[in-house]
């Protein structure tokens, strides 16, 4: 064989190579993408979740509060409540729509990210329909746990990771209970999972 034959022989095998190679590499490409998507997703509702426990344990409830550190409490309750961040999702969501919607749990996260946002959006909302916005998302991650249809095993070790790092400077508070309409007060505590802050007697 001459070697204009080798040549194009070798020149041909390139080319059926790269071409089988090509969804290959692609399809690993995404897989990556999508796991990165996924952990920083993930590793955001963490911090969420750890933020809203720490309302809970700050917030003293609904009740009126007439002592002057159990309105600092509601104060710094408000200020996790505002410190609550949409930003991955808003990212992976409005810039990578389609590998977004690819994720297994893309609906629910979907749904718990419009729980978290109603929790944040109105600032000047009454005390009361902020705390109900942040039981409701206890309850929906308590449900999705329930069902199997959000990885609660990746949200709680992101979690853990928020609260390991925070933990050293937060003061022990406790809520004074679920004073929610309709709910017993120990119903929100209930909800939260892996909580390390237990409630204190007010």
């Amino acid at each position: 064989m001459d070697d204009w034959s080798k040549a194009l022989l070798s020149a041909g095998a390139g080319l059926i190579a790269g071409l089988v190679a090509e969804p290959v590499k692609y399809r690993v490409l995404a897989w990556t993408k999508r796991r990165q998507m996924k952990d920083a997703l993930y590793k955001e509702m963490g911090l969420n979740y750890h933020l809203l426990n720490r309302v809970v344990d700050t917030c003293h409830g609904t009740r009126e509060l007439i002592k002057d550190d159990d309105r600092r409490d509601r104060e710094r309750a408000a200020g996790f409540l505002n410190s609550i961040s949409l930003a991955s999702y808003e990212h992976y969501a409005g810039t990578d729509k389609g590998l977004f919607l690819s994720l297994d749990d893309a609906a629910v996260i979907e749904k718990l990210y419009a729980k978290m946002r109603e929790a944040t959006s109105d600032r000047s909302a009454p005390w009361a329909d902020r705390y109900r916005s942040v039981y409701d998302v206890f309850a929906f991650v308590k449900r999705c746990q329930q069902e199997g249809t959000l990885d609660i095993d990746l949200l709680l070790k992101h979690r853990a990771a928020h609260r390991e790092r925070t933990v050293a400077r937060i003061e022990r508070y406790g809520a004074a209970g679920g004073d929610i309409p309709g709910a017993k007060p120990a119903d929100i505590s209930e909800l939260i999972l892996d909580s390390q802050y237990g409630p204190k007697k007010l």
